[in-house]
């Protein structure tokens, strides 16, 4: 639906362009000419058809919509629960309409020979709700594992200036969108690290 308005729009383009060469072709379609008043009749309706499919992908992609992104790494918040103090992850907050089934998309990045992981989802995120946190640890090799607060090494460690993470959402309506972003190393921001949104997209439920 989305790429159809196009496609109409070159359809009604193009005989336009027919029932006026036809117009002009000094008898060379004489006697058919009576085709050319239904093709300009023809080209006009397809294109406000065009038109109107356009201006209903307009508005429906400014349809309000969730909006989590990534925040800060580190530390807990406090509301997470005493059993997550002091181990730190990714904290994300969610800037638009409520968000469903939220989680990382990119549950394990690969960090040199090292993982980092996240654990959890969240049901429901809105506004409302704050800071969502997702735990992260550090797979160094085969069942040896370590905190996340140790990320900011491990990238030094492995020469890795930064590392895209993904979160996945969807809508009241189920539809799925993806929220890129990027931790970077950064020695001014506490902890060594910085996170920065780098764009939402649409995406398809997963498997």
């Amino acid at each position: 639906m989305k790429n159809i308005g196009p496609v109409i729009l070159g359809i009604a383009g193009l005989l336009f362009a027919t029932a006026t060469t036809i117009a002009n072709a000094n008898g060379w379609f004489a006697g058919r000419a009576y085709w050319v008043p239904r093709l300009f009749v023809l080209s006009i309706a397809l294109f406000v058809a065009a038109l109107v499919i356009v201006i209903y992908n307009s508005q429906r992609e400014q349809k309000p919509k969730p909006l989590v992104v990534p925040l800060r790494y580190g530390p807990a918040p406090i509301h997470t629960g005493k059993h997550l103090l002091g181990h730190h992850g990714l904290i994300v907050v969610n800037h638009g309409e409520p968000a469903y089934d939220v989680s990382l998309l990119t549950s394990e990045v690969q960090i040199g020979t090292s993982k980092l992981r996240f654990e959890g989802s969240k049901p429901i995120l809105t506004k409302t709700d704050g800071d969502a946190f997702f735990l992260a640890t550090i797979t160094e090799s085969p069942g040896h594992h370590t905190l996340g607060n140790g990320l900011f090494d491990e990238m030094r460690t492995q020469r890795v200036d930064d590392i895209i993470v993904a979160l996945i959402y969807k809508d009241a309506e189920n539809h799925w969108y993806k929220t890129v972003g990027k931790i970077e190393r950064n020695v001014s921001e506490p902890g060594g690290l910085s996170v920065r949104y780098v764009r939402q997209e649409r995406t398809k439920q997963p498997s």
